[in-house]
């Protein structure tokens, strides 16, 4: 069973703390009895699961919650858990050492990191270590992207032999072109500048992520961290509605479906299209 399953069963259990003492009593009073002191541990692991339950309803959020919630969510969870001692010691830390398990590593992979420093609500508040070169040499990749100059055909020109000047212009050597591509010392000038710029602000916890980045000042501000966002941050940060989603396709794809012939869909499927336009 899930922590958050356990969270909501214990809930309930609290919630129907009568009837259900009044039902085991019936059932099997010889065996179950549940004293004020059971009551008030499972009391105790609520509030331990509690946060944990808020942490995972946040996540499961499809339409609000990216997948740059993870991190900042799990160093939550442990502060709160490490910082009460006042009971369950025991169980803290086996919550804490799991997952510390399972999130092993989600700080040295792009999607999360980079996620989680594109959310204004987060910025690099939030990482054990610094991270600020390998954010700095992903906008600098952003900044030094190749730009290919447009082709210019070169159009006819009739030129007058008896012009002095065009005559001039023949024996100049041809002007050398610029490069039309930013230098690695200018991408990393503007990498770096923006960078800072993004740092010294403070997270802002009541701004909404998509929103901060369709602002036009914002996206004219920071326009290297924007590309970044827009890779990054789209990412949900779980899959559980979508698995709610497919689940629900054995509903689709039961038996009857799965012994027609592809021939009998396709027959079905044009008189879905065409039934109407014929009148029936």
């Amino acid at each position: 069973m899930c922590w958050s399953c356990l969270y909501t069963l214990l809930c309930r259990m609290i919630e129907q703390k009568n009837s259900l003492a009044f039902a085991l009593a019936e059932a099997i009073p010889e065996h179950v009895k549940f004293d004020g002191s059971d009551w008030e541990r499972i009391r105790e692991i609520v509030g331990v699961l509690k946060p944990i339950d808020f942490a995972i309803g946040l996540v499961k959020h499809r339409y609000f919650t990216p997948i740059s919630v993870v991190i900042p969510l799990y160093k939550v969870i442990l502060r709160q858990l490490r910082g009460d001692s006042s009971c369950l010691e025991a169980v803290k830390d086996a919550i804490c050492s799991t997952l510390e398990d399972v999130m092993s590593g989600c700080e040295d992979r792009d999607e999360f990191f980079l996620a989680t420093f594109v959310d204004p609500r987060f910025r690099s508040a939030y990482f054990t270590c610094n991270k600020r070169q390998e954010i700095l040499e992903k906008l600098e990749d952003m900044a030094f992207l190749p730009v290919q100059a447009p082709v210019s055909t070169a159009e006819p020109t009739f030129e007058d032999s008896s012009n002095p000047f065009i005559a001039f212009r023949k024996f100049e050597p041809p002007a050398a072109s610029s490069p039309a591509n930013p230098s690695k010392i200018e991408a990393g000038t503007r990498a770096l500048a923006e960078l800072e710029d993004y740092l010294s602000q403070d997270p802002s916890f009541a701004t909404d992520p998509y929103e901060f980045w369709q602002n036009e000042v914002n996206s004219a501000k920071y326009p290297l961290i924007k590309k970044l966002a827009s890779k990054y941050l789209s990412a949900p940060g779980i899959s559980v509605d979508c698995q709610a989603v497919f689940s629900q396709l054995e509903l689709l794809n039961g038996d009857l479906r799965k012994n027609w012939e592809p021939e009998e869909l396709d027959k079905l499927l044009f008189l879905h299209h065409n039934i109407l336009i014929f009148g029936f």
